[in-house]
């Protein structure tokens, strides 16, 4: 068998263009499959819901989310739209952190909300737990956006942000645990949110303890 001439002319162009490819698939190609959406223009509303309600809207919200946990797993840019993230999507985030919750969807819609301080929701989160159904009339006391489903034992939230639907979770996972009472946990809501205001990332810690 001859051996191969490492010095023959059309091998080291060759070489060199299988580097450049490489190179070339690295910066542009699979970079732009991960931040595709992140830089596409989308039709969703891109204005807080006004009249005192604060400046979230739908369209920056899924910029957020897009960078903290990647593509959602099903996404539409037109006005109205919706994208979300299946469990398969939210297995890791960022910092090889898992995620909490089942699925996470953000809808091109404004809900005005008052409470802990107002602002407009577009942000749903669902999240697996067990609550006895002598503490679901409560929940509505922590705060009038949780939904649940005994059947399928799954917590629904609905806020403006991530942090805001974690901390949510986090206080009626406590309530649940019988760690804080239904009154504690309306008055930790809103100083709890100004606290993760100050800290973007505090709010994994909560996430943490509620794996």
């Amino acid at each position: 068998m001859d051996s191969i001439n490492f010095y023959d002319p059309k091998i080291i162009v060759g070489a060199i263009l299988i580097f450049i490819l490489f190179i070339i698939y690295e910066k542009f190609i699979k970079t732009n499959k991960n931040t595709n959406i992140l830089n596409t223009n989308n039709s969703w509303t891109c204005t807080g819901y006004g009249y005192g309600h604060g400046s979230s809207n739908p369209s920056a919200g899924l910029q957020d989310l897009i960078k903290i946990f990647g593509q959602p797993s099903v996404i539409d840019t037109r006005a109205g739209g919706f994208a979300r993230w299946n469990k398969d999507k939210l297995g890791k985030t960022p910092g090889e952190n898992k995620s909490i919750f089942e699925k996470i969807e953000i809808r091109d819609q404004e809900i005005p909300h008052d409470k802990p301080q107002p602002h407009s929701d577009f942000l749903y989160t669902w999240y697996k737990i067990d609550i006895p159904e002598n503490k679901l009339n409560y929940l509505h006391h922590i705060s009038d956006t949780i939904q649940y489903d005994p059947k399928q034992k799954m917590l629904l939230v609905r806020c403006c942000d991530i942090r805001a639907n974690v901390i949510i979770t986090w206080i009626t996972r406590k309530f649940v645990d019988d760690q804080i009472k239904v009154d504690e946990a309306n008055a930790i809501m809103g100083p709890m949110y100004e606290e993760l205001l100050q800290d973007y990332n505090k709010y994994h810690e909560l996430e943490q303890e509620l794996l």
